[in-house]
């Protein structure tokens, strides 16, 4: 019997420019999927599993498989296992999951994990129309932005419970934008303060413009 799986690593890791670039998704995963490979000394054909998140700008139905069709991990005479994961923001981290669940229990040995967008290429009312499809309760009754309407029923629940205020709601906007500062690659370099996002634009009751994931 072969002997369990304890350790999952992750060996390389690759990414592409950001911004307006005037690419489509595929083209942008598969430069991240190539220059992972080449940070971790590996070639295509030892991948044995593919995870991919499917984009908003440019989404294919089961998007594993059109990827790993498009980089030639599909057809292939040898067994290869591809899964398409869709949590949305919690997709790069739901993917690393099934990656760790597949090294462990379908004995992968080499999983890559893909995700990419090109949404900066979508005009906003355009934008605002495709996530709002995606989101949109059986009822109808989430306005337009949906997302962060869907969000800000769950703030107003937590308000009214008490025992937490307005304005700790808002530092949780505070604190993301002080770690996401520090990063290489961050658009935005400055934190925002907490006078700020409570003086946002208001887009649902309880939920400002600098609460919003942009």
């Amino acid at each position: 019997m072969p002997k369990p799986v304890s350790t999952v690593r992750i060996v390389g890791y690759g990414m592409t420019a950001l911004g307006k670039l005037n690419r489509s998704a595929t083209q942008l995963m598969q430069e991240a999927l190539t220059k992972s490979l080449q940070s971790a000394g590996l070639q295509m054909k030892d991948l044995d599993g593919l995870v991919a998140v499917p984009s908003l700008s440019h989404p294919h139905f089961m998007e594993a498989h059109y990827l790993a069709t498009q980089v030639g991990l599909l057809p292939r005479r040898l067994p290869v296992r591809v899964r398409t994961i869709d949590t949305g923001g919690a997709g790069p981290v739901s993917g690393l999951l099934e990656a760790v669940r597949m090294v462990k229990e379908e004995r992968c040995h080499a999983v890559a994990v893909v995700a990419g967008d090109a949404v900066s290429s979508l005009e906003t009312p355009e934008f605002l129309r495709r996530a709002d499809q995606g989101c949109q309760d059986p009822g109808n009754s989430l306005p337009s932005p949906c997302i962060p309407h869907g969000y800000d029923q769950v703030a107003q629940w937590l308000l009214k419970q008490g025992g937490i205020s307005r304005e700790q709601l808002a530092m949780v906007s505070v604190l993301m934008s002080r770690q996401a500062a520090r990063h290489p690659n961050a658009l935005t370099r400055r934190a925002h303060s907490l006078d700020e996002v409570l003086k946002s634009r208001r887009i649902a009751p309880a939920t400002n413009r600098l609460e919003c994931a942009r």
